[in-house]
Formats: structure tokens, C-alpha cells, sequence
């Protein structure tokens, strides 16, 4: 393996452990969870301003990036309204079914019609994620379910976005956290304040600083230099490592119903992803 190819694997590898921190530092916060959302993109936006200007880039606003920044705010709106219903492992195992979204719309808006296997992908996923909506042990309700699978959907639509022709993802990922920032930032006022700890306010800058910020610059160092089933597949580690900080640190159960339905998810995931890496070598 060529080093470039080896730090492409490690940033990308770094990105999805530093990303799966997301749930359990929500659910250790005693805030309104949009409220968690509005502090964590805000702490974000000004990183992310601060590797514009490292970089000297310019932000540039047109209609790819506002499409990408609407997607990457609603993303992470429905991701944190999914956490507390739904507990983080399965929010981020949600998340994280972007690619199966990317497979239905090519179908419904581009009439792409989908390979078998990647119909196999889609049977695969969809019984997992029955499998744990039906558990009766998790800890949360359909709309977290819902939710989570709305996030999913929203993430998707960033990879559409970001392939237009004046798209410039770090300016897409500014206007994201700069809207979500804003228009959490009501939930703000009344929030019980005096229940924070060192604790919780360290989640917090977790939240904005690494989860949010280092991840996403991690993984654009990532792809530069890996492809992008390569980048997919390690990703795949996120919702497992997710599960696991909530079980270590937020005592949240992981049950038989749950596991079985990731592997089919997170097998679907793969499948899907190895089609279409596939058909874009072909074209």
C-alpha cells in the first residue's frame, strides 16, 4: 500500500472515531438538546472559520454551497432531536445510511436504475432497521427512528450538493454551522444554565471543537489521498464505536436485536457502497 493511500485510511479512520463521540456527549449535557446543537455548530463555525483563513480561502456563496450548508444544518438539527429518543448508537447507525438514501434518489429524481445488488443493499438495510425498531428493549420511541432516518437523508443530500460546479465544501460546512447555530440559538434563553458541569461544558467543547470541527477537516484530508469505497466502508466503524462510548460511559444497553440489525445495516451499507464504487469505475 502506497503511503499516501495509508495516511488517506488513518485521517479517514480518525475522522469516524472523532465523529462517533457525538451521541453520548449529547446525552451527557443537561440541556435542551437543540440548544447542545446550536452552542457545538456555533464553537464549529468559528473553527471552521479559522481553517478558511489558514487555508486563505475565500467563502464563496452560490447555490452549491447554500444547498450543501441548508442539508449539513438540517443534518445536524434532526441528529440531536434523534439522540435523546433514540438512544446514540442508534441515531448514529441512522446517520449513517446516507449512502442507501443516495441510492433512492438517484432512482426517484435521476432514473438510475438501481443494480441488484445494490437492491440487495436496500432489502438488507431496511430489515435491520425494522429489527430495531421493533426491539422492545431499546430506550427509545418511533419518532427518534424518525428522526435519525431523516438525518440520514439530509447527509445524503450533501453528496449531491458538494458535486456541483462551484462547490467548496469548507464554505458549505461554515453556512451549515452558521445557520444551525442561529436558529438554535433561541432555545438558549431558559435553558437551565445552573445544572452545567466542568463535565458537560467539557461535552460541549467536544462537541464543537472535535466532533464537529477536527472530524470534518480529518476526512477532507482523507479523501484527498483515498478512494472514496475505501473512506465508506471505514466510516462503517462510526455507529459500532458510537454503541460502544453510550454502553461505557452513558450505561446505554446493547441488546441482540440491536447488533443484528447493524450487521444488516452496516452490511447493506457496504454492499451499497462497493456497487457503486464499481459502477463509477465503469462509466
Amino acid at each position: 500500500m502506497k503511503h499516501s493511500n495509508i495516511s488517506g485510511f488513518l485521517w479517514v479512520a480518525v475522522a469516524a472515531i472523532t465523529s462517533s463521540i457525538g451521541g453520548v456527549c449529547f446525552l451527557s449535557i443537561p440541556l435542551p438538546t437543540l440548544a447542545s446543537n446550536s452552542l457545538r455548530c456555533g464553537i464549529a463555525a468559528l473553527l471552521s472559520l479559522f481553517f478558511l483563513k489558514k487555508d486563505k480561502a475565500t467563502f464563496r456563496l452560490n447555490f452549491s454551497t447554500l444547498s450543501a450548508g441548508l442539508c449539513f444544518a438540517l443534518t445536524t438539527q434532526f441528529f440531536s432531536l434523534a439522540v435523546p429518543l433514540a438512544g446514540a448508537g442508534v441515531s448514529t447507525l441512522l446517520l449513517n445510511t446516507s449512502p442507501l438514501f443516495i441510492l433512492l434518489w438517484n432512482v426517484l429524481f435521476f432514473k438510475k436504475a438501481p443494480l441488484p445488488q445494490q437492491v440487495v443493499a436496500a432489502t438488507m438495510a431496511l430489515l435491520g432497521i425494522w429489527m430495531i425498531v421493533q426491539n422492545h428493549t431499546m430506550q427509545g420511541n418511533l419518532w427518534g427512528i424518525v428522526f435519525g432516518l431523516c438525518s440520514g437523508a439530509c447527509y445524503s443530500g450533501i453528496f449531491f450538493a458538494a458535486q456541483g460546479t462551484n462547490a467548496h465544501p469548507p464554505s458549505a460546512f461554515l453556512l451549515g454551522q452558521t445557520i444551525s447555530a442561529l436558529c438554535g440559538s433561541i432555545f438558549l434563553l431558559g435553558a437551565p444554565w445552573q445544572q452545567l458541569t466542568l463535565g458537560s461544558v467539557a461535552c460541549i467543547l467536544l462537541l464543537g471543537l472535535v466532533q464537529l470541527g477536527l472530524s470534518y477537516r480529518c476526512m477532507a484530508k482523507g479523501l484527498a489521498s483515498t478512494s472514496p469505497l475505501a473512506a465508506g466502508l471505514i466510516c462503517s466503524i462510526e455507529p459500532v464505536l458510537a454503541a460502544l462510548w453510550a454502553n461505557i460511559f452513558a450505561k446505554e444497553p446493547i441488546s441482540l436485536f440491536f447488533v443484528l440489525g447493524s450487521i444488516l445495516v452496516l452490511g447493506g451499507i457496504a454492499i451499497q457502497q462497493c456497487s457503486t464504487f464499481t459502477l463509477t469505475k465503469t462509466n
